[in-house]
């Protein structure tokens, strides 16, 4: 799959919405301003976990299994998310040596050289940019996603083996109860679902009713209301884990309709999610420095929501910015050296045949 699916843009850009808002009403809580008694916004990781299952398989099918695919696959998917973010973590990190500010990152309390090592190999469950915690996530499932292409030829067999390992992670967490083993943690679940949504879609073909994607996304905003203050329930959670699906299946079914829309703003914000995600909490904190320590602004509800639309609307500049003139480039240009050095690998070999 090479075109971009409208929908699931925008769906992007509500989950990194999702995020920033559960952040900033995060700070808005400890400046002592109530807007609801909430933690539904966290559900946007699991969005963007199952989105990311379903666009992993999407990318895989018709993928021939071999060294070269893996190869190309792992080209792609390291230069989406390693320059942006060893960008942010190298920031953050001279953020602190420069003022001291320890933003989110524990950095006083630990090695800083070790930290570093492991927030960009992506091995620290907490790693300096705090959000970060998730693309460890996202890399354990590359990675397994590689090695089916590289073993498994049936798009069928990749699924099916993809998702007996992350499955047998998770039963091995519980039983053996390895709390530090993070690649066990239920959440993965959502990348196995995203795989299911592609598979079902994939035998139905364009058999599908916009109508009943209405009815899913629906289901799925009645399905997060009602789980919208039960701060028993986080990332995971077989409910969160439930109406991420039927966020993504619905958007994926309305895909007609986001395309005779066609309003352009949600797309371009899709495309920069991952940057606004990587750095809303530090736009976030700044705001409600600014707000609530400098300027003193009073604690009420009006005040709470202009917070609120006054991040969405910088930490959107912002991302959109960093995705054009950053992010974009910054991909190009690895996916570029890596695929070039590649094929130079393998004209060797050919020549050494």
């Amino acid at each position: 799959m090479t075109e971009k699916l409208t929908g699931l843009q925008w769906l992007r850009a509500f989950a990194a919405f999702l995020v920033l808002f559960a952040h900033a009403d995060n700070v808005l809580k400890l400046a002592n301003v109530n807007l609801y008694d909430g933690w539904i916004g966290g559900i946007g990781v699991d969005i963007f976990f199952t989105i990311s299952g379903y666009i992993m398989f999407s990318v895989m099918d018709g993928k021939p299994a071999g060294a070269a695919s893996a190869w190309q696959f792992a080209v792609r998917r390291v230069g989406r998310i390693v320059p942006i973010y060893w960008l942010v973590t190298l920031a953050v990190l001279a953020a602190w040596w420069l003022t001291g500010a320890d933003l989110f990152s524990n950095l006083a309390q630990s090695d800083p050289g070790e930290r570093l090592v492991a927030s960009l190999l992506f091995f620290d469950r907490l790693p300096i940019v705090a959000v970060g915690w998730t693309l460890c996530f996202e890399m354990v499932f590359y990675a397994l996603a590689s090695l089916s292409l590289l073993a498994i030829r049936s798009q069928a067999g990749r699924l099916l083996g993809i998702s007996t390992v992350l499955l047998l992670f998770v039963i091995l967490r519980d039983r053996l109860e390895l709390t530090d083993f993070y690649p066990g943690e239920p959440t993965v679940i959502s990348f196995v679902l995203g795989g299911v949504i592609w598979m079902l879609l994939d035998r139905l073909g364009s058999r599908h009713s916009p109508v009943a994607g209405l009815l899913l996304l629906a289901a799925a905003v009645a399905g997060m209301a009602g789980l919208s203050g039960n701060h028993e329930l986080n990332h995971g959670a077989p409910s969160w884990i439930v109406v991420s699906a039927l966020f993504v299946l619905g958007t994926l079914l309305c895909e007609p309709l986001a395309r005779r829309v066609a309003w352009r703003l949600p797309v371009m914000l899709g495309d920069a999610s991952y940057s606004l995600y990587l750095v809303h909490l530090y736009v976030v904190y700044l705001a409600g420095q600014l707000a609530f320590e400098v300027l003193h602004l009073p604690s009420t509800r009006l005040v709470g929501i202009l917070f609120i639309v006054f991040n969405l609307i910088a930490c959107s500049v912002l991302s959109m910015g960093l995705y054009r003139h950053v992010e974009r480039p910054l991909t190009v240009a690895l996916v570029r050296m890596l695929s070039a050095l590649g094929d130079s690998v393998s004209r060797r070999r050919r020549g050494d045949a």
